[in-house]
């Protein structure tokens, strides 16, 4: 996997910057309010696309304070963003699976750096010892949170 250039990673932070300026300003839900919305399925979308279409026909049975322009309006702009957020999906998990992977790697080599170091240790390898001392915090035990416990069972102590 070959490392982006400092460059790269500028120009890939630029276009999306540039991705979001061109999105419509002034929404930003809060968790609680993403809850309260109603989510448009297949059956649902289905349902507002017939009434579009019935309204357009029939607009003498829309009720006065019904702003047929705002729900058609509404309608276009959730269908635009239905076609770019599968390419955002896309894009999402393809840097995800990058991070996952090179993480992994990155893990997967430093804990076998780190049993090397801590052998070089215990057989007393000149400058060994204080190497190992500053890696081996990250497996400092940790004591779990006290919890039922029943009659003779051990205490385990976790490792983060």
């Amino acid at each position: 996997m070959a490392v982006l250039s400092p460059d790269q990673v500028t120009d890939i932070l630029q276009k999306i910057a540039e991705i979001q300026a061109i999105l419509p300003e002034g929404v930003a839900l809060r968790p609680t309010d993403r809850q309260k919305l109603l989510k448009l399925g297949r059956k649902t979308t289905q349902f507002v696309q017939r009434t579009i279409e019935m309204t357009q026909q029939n607009p003498d049975m829309v009720p006065v304070y019904i702003d047929r322009t705002s729900m058609e309006t509404s309608y276009q702009v959730y269908n635009q963003m239905l076609t770019i957020i599968a390419s955002v999906e896309q894009l999402e998990r393809k840097v995800t699976d990058i991070m996952l992977v090179s993480g992994n790697i990155a893990n997967t080599s430093s804990l076998s750096c780190y049993h090397a170091i801590k052998n070089a240790s215990k057989d007393n390898v000149p400058g060994a010892q204080p190497v190992y001392d500053a890696l081996k915090t990250r497996f400092k035990p940790v004591k779990r949170k006290p919890g039922p416990v029943e009659p003779g069972a051990n205490a385990e102590v976790a490792y983060s």
